[in-house]
């Protein structure tokens, strides 16, 4: 989103003013501008960021930085800029006013004139904007774009965090929160961060937890859905913030939401993309084409055309300090960035998001949402038959996971794969997922529900297109989430099908081939005749690389996944692209690493 660096020194000090300087000439060599050019305090951003990368002063030693909106004018329909009052008072209470009356992309800092040690900070709640620190020495680094700096001012103990590798392995929906490396840290959004020497002191202003629980208080979901002026009104927030923009029309759902909202702005998109496989199951192009028709869109259409991974496709992938384990569609995001590029486009808009704040999932677990639900006996005798329907189980199972959620509740566990490539050396660590402390009280869909938006944030990391265009995901805002928590999955449902509740909210602004779809759009064959045509790289890749070197990987359950015959059969594929992108993570920060080490301190 906006890229940034701010240092923080005790002025005066040789060692971290060579080491300021260093980085300041790195960031002007890079086109940056100076936001704050001090005695000890440096805040510097890229222009090519454009109108996402705005910034407010707050006085001489607090600033904004980021995308800012304002809260209640987003919730009238309108977009205007996020403005925090001058007498805010201390940090602790603008971070409050950005939690409650902003909502945007961004990241708040502070220092103490008085104590060069001190900087304070604060990440927007929803983790839009990247937030990476460290020390070298006496200075503070704090920035969106850690891969820029980071070698010229190395913390003396970065290293490869490998048991935190091992489960992204596991789990890569994590990869939002904790980083893969000692040394640094990423901020957690919605946390303020004081640090003061050696010492830190973290508090949470916002999490999902406190809103999900105003679930109870929330009346029974009727009349005319609001949903849809707010999307428009997040969606044409982000908008503002480019010049030129792109978008796709994936065929599904939530791009089309999306779209809708674009089609209803100010701001002309300059391309409209839809890719599809040449297998039924992938080819969702008459979907695509009514919701364009619909909206009276113009259409590129672009066939995944079966490719070979290879090692000159892996040297290519962008490496950032956040390994990528979301864009596993590699062709499809290269040839997007290439024709955003063409278009001379700052940014891509998406669908990202969707199904988790929505809830697309037909899971039985909304069952357990009848006990706290005020319609009748029948109604709910109805309900348990219809999830049964939709879930595929029979009616004694929905009931007993219902009754379970009731007798022992319990927190959400996190997803297993179908097979477990970690080498059982490794140990399990815990989960790192913040956004699901304090929710073992709530209903166990409203669990599942934030434990996959937590994961969806995994769309905020490197890619081909984050690496050419700032990619912004509209249903990921904050007012929208605020929005929807409080709502039950069974409101969400209706118990019936998935996002039924928004479903009906675009009836008469989507086209009903697809609100009436029933089912997704499926890539499994694609990539699985890819991954099979591909085997021979993948072993030598895999079996030979840096995660069996260091044994975080399993090499005898990677060689069985990777046998053909296996691969047609089985469902292992995105096992296997998650393997594959932190493979080629990790050797990228192997060699890195030991470039760093190498040069003379």
């Amino acid at each position: 989103m906006t890229g940034f660096v701010a240092l923080r020194w005790p002025a005066g000090t040789p060692a971290p003013d060579r080491t300021a300087h260093v980085l300041r000439q790195r960031a002007l060599d890079l086109g940056w501008h100076c936001l704050i050019d001090q005695p000890g305090w440096t805040v510097m951003t890229d222009p090519r960021s454009g109108d996402a990368c705005t910034h407010r002063m707050l006085d001489d030693r607090t600033i904004v930085v980021g995308a800012l909106f304002d809260r209640a004018a987003t919730e009238q329909g309108d977009v205007a800029a996020g403005v925090v009052a001058a007498n805010a008072g201390d940090f602790a209470s603008m971070c409050e006013q950005l939690t409650t009356r902003c909502w945007g992309a961004y990241v708040a800092l502070a220092i103490d004139r008085d104590d060069p040690s001190r900087l304070d900070m604060f990440r927007d709640p929803i983790g839009m904007t990247e937030c990476v620190s460290w020390r070298c020495g006496a200075l503070r680094a704090v920035t969106s774009a850690p891969e820029r700096f980071l070698a010229l001012a190395a913390p003396a103990d970065l290293a490869i965090d490998w048991p935190r590798v091992a489960g992204l392995l596991r789990f890569p929906g994590s990869v939002a929160d904790a980083l893969p490396f000692t040394g640094v840290e990423t901020l957690e959004p919605g946390v303020r961060l004081e640090l003061a020497g050696r010492t830190r002191h973290a508090t949470r202003h916002w999490a999902p937890a406190r809103f999900a629980r105003a679930s109870a208080l929330s009346p029974p979901v009727s009349g005319t859905s609001p949903l849809p002026a707010l999307v428009d009104a997040c969606v044409r927030a982000w908008r503002s913030c480019s010049n030129v923009a792109i978008a796709e029309l994936s065929g599904g759902l939530d791009s089309a939401i999306v779209a809708a909202g674009l089609a209803r702005s100010d701001h002309p998109v300059a391309g409209w993309f839809h890719y599809y496989a040449s297998d039924r199951e992938g080819d969702e192009r008459v979907y695509a084409r009514a919701v364009a028709a619909h909206l009276d869109l113009p259409l590129h259409e672009t066939l995944q055309d079966q490719r070979l991974i290879d090692a000159a496709l892996m040297a290519d992938v962008p490496v950032t300090l956040r390994p990528n384990v979301a864009s596993i569609s590699f062709f499809h995001d290269r040839d997007l960035a290439a024709r955003g590029r063409a278009l001379g486009a700052d940014t891509l808009l998406t669908g990202q998001g969707g199904d988790a704040l929505f809830f697309q999932p037909a899971s039985p677990l909304i069952a357990a949402d009848l006990w706290r639900d005020r319609r009748s006996w029948s109604a709910r005798c109805a309900a348990i038959t219809d999830l049964a329907a939709w879930s595929g189980r029979p009616i004694w199972s929905v009931l007993g996971t219902a009754l379970r959620a009731r007798v022992a509740p319990a927190p959400i566990a996190t997803p297993a794969y179908r097979v477990d490539l970690v080498a059982n050396a490794m140990p399990r660590e815990a989960h790192p997922l913040r956004w699901l402390d304090d929710t073992a009280d709530l209903a166990p869909a409203k669990q599942l529900q934030i434990l996959n938006l937590a994961a969806a944030r995994a769309a905020f990391g490197g890619s081909w297109c984050a690496s050419t265009m700032t990619v912004l995901h509209p249903l990921m805002s904050q007012p929208l989430l605020e929005h929807v928590l409080p709502l039950s999955a069974l409101d969400l449902t209706q118990g019936k099908r998935d996002r039924a509740m928004i479903r009906a909210a675009y009836r008469t602004r989507l086209p009903p081939i697809l609100l009436e779809r029933r089912g997704k759009g499926c890539l499994t064959p694609f990539f699985g005749r890819m991954l099979a045509a591909s085997t021979p790289f993948l072993r030598d890749y895999l079996l030979g690389g840096v995660l069996v070197q260091h044994q975080v990987l399993d090499p005898a359950s990677t060689a069985a996944v990777l046998d053909p015959d296996h691969l047609m059969q089985t469902n292992s594929y995105t096992e296997i692209f998650v393997a594959l992108l932190m493979e080629h993570w990790a050797r990228a920060w192997c060699d890195r690493l030991a470039a760093i080490q190498a040069e003379p301190s």
